[in-house]
């Protein structure tokens, strides 16, 4: 017997939602409510009735949610098969990390893969894990071989390639890119010779069908010493209509990527699309910098990864669409970011989503570091940069709290919270003096805003030692 249980969201006033219970409503409701770009309660609301059921203990073994996946996957199927694009690309998502993009001229995969598929961390020769009912079927990988042109993987890992997807693109010629390593794991396997790997050479783009690919060979670090590392490949993918999707598998020091990335930068081109998994577990600010490169459209991935999970436990191992959601929900509102689930589909259109709907501010500080050291009078700079999307910040100021030593400083007009220094020509440069300051340590506030509109603000801090 059906019962049912509200969720509130406010859509409208007085409007009320009523969240599906069963994943078999879930589905439609989903489908009707497919992802664009701008916040969304109703839809956000649905992935969150998605997450209850995902989220349940042996989520993997539940024959309700293997249907349920696999339904969505006959329904991206027949999508791919049916989309005819011309303009901008289309994305489906698959699974954790997996996506199939389609272009005017192509069909490409992005570490294709079906489910939880490895006891040790590598990719098993069976579908699934024993007991295990989340994968794709026979036909559907048949069919997945069929559309697809090319599919690109980043690593060995079970949750970014797959033995039965790659084995039946190989059966079907088609193009299956991955680093040495994979060919290296898979040296025994009937279908190496398929494999191409594509050398890594930033600033080099490779011809691969209708599409131009610059590759960064790097790599995932498995310990916090790196005294473990699994090769990593990024990629940079141009299409036959000049979409620029960028994917970086489990590359997790930003320190590898950014580099090349400005090198990217520096030659004027751009990333369009970037994609899966966007963390970086040891520098936590690379995303940062790449929306500050590029301001990217962003498609996140790399929940619900089973296998991140202990057998029994509740939760999402890797995480899950709420909580993609809410990580990126500054980017969902300015209309540069959507949440996938498995099945779903986005088309991304450069007329309408290269250009955000309100711009990226932020607080670029230099000096870097932003901890301080100077004596006592001394000088310094500080360059604030806070613009994008073609709006000008109007307003600069350096403040520090109000504290018994900072409230009368030299240059620093008090007020009641505190002392503030504007910047008086709006080039956002403050050539700031020391003199009159007492030894110590002082936190400097950085704020930009566009006052007096007042719907952009920006802020960062520098910590300041000056000496005896």
């Amino acid at each position: 017997m059906r019962w049912m249980w509200i969720i509130a969201v406010t859509v409208g006033i007085g409007t009320m939602y009523a969240a599906p219970v069963t994943l078999d409503e879930v589905r439609p409701a989903l489908l009707a409510r497919p992802a664009t770009v701008g916040a969304d309660p109703q839809r956000q609301a649905l992935l969150a009735s998605l997450d209850s059921f995902i989220k349940k203990p042996n989520s993997e073994r539940s024959a309700e949610v293997a249907t349920y996946y696999q339904g969505m996957i006959d329904h991206a199927l027949a999508e791919i098969a049916s989309t005819e694009v011309t303009e901008g690309v289309v994305v489906w998502k698959f699974y954790s990390c997996a996506l199939v993009v389609k272009t005017p001229k192509a069909v490409f995969g992005i570490d294709l893969d079906e489910g939880p598929n490895s006891g040790n961390g590598n990719p098993d020769k069976v579908a699934g894990l024993a007991g295990i009912k989340f994968h794709m079927t026979a036909a559907q990988r048949a069919t997945l071989a069929k559309l697809v042109d090319v599919s690109f993987h980043s690593h060995r890992h079970h949750d970014h390639v797959n033995y039965q997807i790659t084995q039946a693109l190989v059966a079907a010629g088609k193009t299956v890119v991955v680093p040495e390593d994979i060919r290296t794991m898979w040296r025994d396997a009937p279908f190496v010779a398929g494999l191409t790997v594509l050398p890594p050479q930033p600033g080099h783009k490779h011809r691969v069908g209708d599409l131009q690919v610059e590759v960064l060979g790097g790599r995932q670090w498995m310990a916090r010493d790196h005294s473990s590392v699994c090769p990593c490949n990024a990629y940079l993918i141009t299409t036959d209509n000049g979409v620029t999707v960028l994917f970086k598998g489990d590359i997790n020091n930003g320190d590898q990527m950014l580099p090349w990335l400005r090198q990217v930068k520096t030659r004027g081109e751009g990333v369009d699309l970037y994609v899966t998994a966007l963390f970086f577990a040891e520098t936590k600010d690379t995303l940062t910098q790449i929306r500050r490169l590029f301001d990217p459209f962003l498609i996140p991935g790399h929940e619900y990864e089973f296998t991140h999970r202990k057998r029994g436990e509740a939760g999402a191992g890797t995480g899950s669409y709420s909580s993609q959601w809410n990580g990126h929900k500054s980017s969902i509102k300015r209309g540069k970011a959507v949440i996938l689930s498995w099945g779903e589909k986005f088309q991304y259109l450069p007329r309408k989503h290269r250009q955000a709907t309100s711009p990226l501010a932020w607080i670029e500080l230099s000096p870097e570091p932003k901890d301080v050291k100077v004596a006592r009078g001394g000088d310094f700079t500080v360059r604030l940069n806070a613009t994008a999307g073609g709006t000008a910040i109007k307003r600069w100021y350096l403040a520090f709290k109000k504290t018994d030593t900072t409230q009368n400083l030299p240059g620093f007009a008090a007020r009641p919270w505190g002392a503030i220094l504007h910047d008086a020509d709006g080039d956002g440069v403050f050539q700031v003096s020391t003199r009159g300051w007492k030894p110590g340590r002082y936190t400097l506030d950085c704020t930009a805003d566009d006052w007096p509109v007042g719907s952009i603000r920006a802020t960062g801090s520098i910590k300041l030692t000056v000496g005896q």
